[in-house]
């Protein structure tokens, strides 16, 4: 029986440098993954990056909003009123009446990310406005994007 015991803690010093490894390994994975998303998000001019969040039981990746500039929008009131109705439209219809805009950032490319006000749980619309072909301006509002709100902010 003793000697039994001495196995025991044999297989343990055996395992553990084992075990270390093999979650340094994963570890490493995970940020080598945020990494490659990331300059992949940004090259394609993404307003969102990702990051390693843990969990119980090992890691996750999370959406989060890049830090970008606020500003205000650069559309005019009438062009507001029509994005925000869009907005509305496309809130209700998942059961989220109310919208209100919180934030608006800017992106290099020119497009705008709209922010609504809510709780930990992010909601965003990429917004672009071009010029109409018969005058005017068009719309192009993405689908609701849902992220986490980054609290390290």
């Amino acid at each position: 029986m003793h000697g039994s015991g001495n196995l025991k803690q044999a297989s343990w010093f055996v395992i553990l440098p084992m075990l270390f490894g093999l979650t340094a390994c994963l570890s490493s994975s995970l940020t080598t993954e945020v990494e490659y998303a990331n300059r992949k998000a940004e090259t394609d001019g993404s307003p969102f990056r990702w990051k390693a969040e843990s969990v119980p039981g090992g890691s996750k990746l999370v959406k989060v909003l890049a830090d970008l500039p606020s500003s205000p929008s650069r559309a005019d009131p009438v062009l507001k009123h029509d994005t925000l109705d869009l907005i509305l439209k496309m809130e209700s219809a998942a059961g989220r009446p109310e919208p209100q805009v919180e934030d608006v950032k800017l992106l290099k490319n020119g497009k705008e990310v709209w922010l609504l006000k809510t709780g930990s749980v992010g909601i965003a619309y990429i917004v672009n406005f071009k010029q109409s072909a018969q005058g005017g301006t068009d719309i192009e509002l993405s689908r609701p994007q849902l992220y986490q709100k980054d609290r390290s902010r």
